[in-house]
């Protein structure tokens, strides 16, 4: 988010304050370091298809992160490989989440579905893409499947998808629906049905008038131009 703010370049600084405050603690130095190590061994891998042909691609998600300490100022520079960085500030490849909320999503697979779904929630049909649920599992697993492992669906279902949907369903501002396409009993492609919640649903322990005062907020919020998303945020 702060790289998509600034103007394309080799390197970008981020000023150090915001990223610990992110993290939820202002003063744990060590903390940060250790989230930059993490983006720094994360490897991320893609196919792509088109007409001429596939490309595999593997990558690191950060090429380099520097902690600058100087008596002025307290910077973070990083900079990303050229693939990461395309992808990152194309905005329409790279949908904008509701990051208070993916914060908050402890489990791999439930932020990946996440970020799916935020990307399909102002589609006219309310639905993502379907696809086959091997796919599905590729989308949103932690770490690839075992060479000569056989997919099968009620494991996946039962260890990964269910999970996931509970999690985004609890902690953010969507509600997922499973939706099963079955040829005979076998599920052969799935997708998702996406509801955003309304604040009468969101747990909020107040009174009734503190919730049709926020329900004028959140109207106020989306009539200055505030995606759903971020008013509800503020409002909570």
């Amino acid at each position: 988010r702060e790289i998509q703010q600034q103007p394309k370049a080799d390197t970008y600084k981020i000023p150090m304050p915001v990223l610990m405050d992110f993290l939820g603690d202002k003063s744990n130095y060590e903390r940060l370091k250790s989230t930059l190590r993490s983006l720094n061994a994360v490897q991320v891998e893609w196919n792509e298809v088109n007409s001429g042909g596939t490309q595999w691609t593997v990558s690191s998600l950060l090429s380099q992160a520097k902690i600058i300490r100087s008596p002025s100022q307290n910077i973070v520079e990083v900079s990303l490989p050229p693939d990461i960085s395309r992808g990152v500030r194309e905005l329409e490849q790279f949908s904008e989440l509701n990051l208070i909320m993916a914060r908050e999503l402890k489990n791999q697979s439930a932020l990946n579905l996440y970020r799916i779904a935020v990307a399909y929630e102002t589609n006219p049909s309310k639905l993502t893409f379907r696809k086959p649920p091997e796919e599905w599992d590729m989308y949103l697993r932690v770490k690839p499947q075992g060479h000569g492992a056989a997919f099968e669906y009620k494991y996946f279902k039962r260890d990964t998808l269910l999970p996931a949907i509970e999690e985004v369903n609890r902690l953010t501002h969507l509600n997922l629906e499973l939706i099963e396409h079955k040829e005979g009993r076998v599920v052969v492609e799935i997708q998702f049905r996406i509801e955003p919640k309304t604040v009468e649903v969101l747990p909020l322990l107040l009174g009734d008038a503190a919730k049709e005062a926020i329900k004028l907020a959140e109207a106020e919020l989306r009539a200055l131009g505030l995606k759903a998303t971020e008013a509800i945020s503020i409002v909570t």
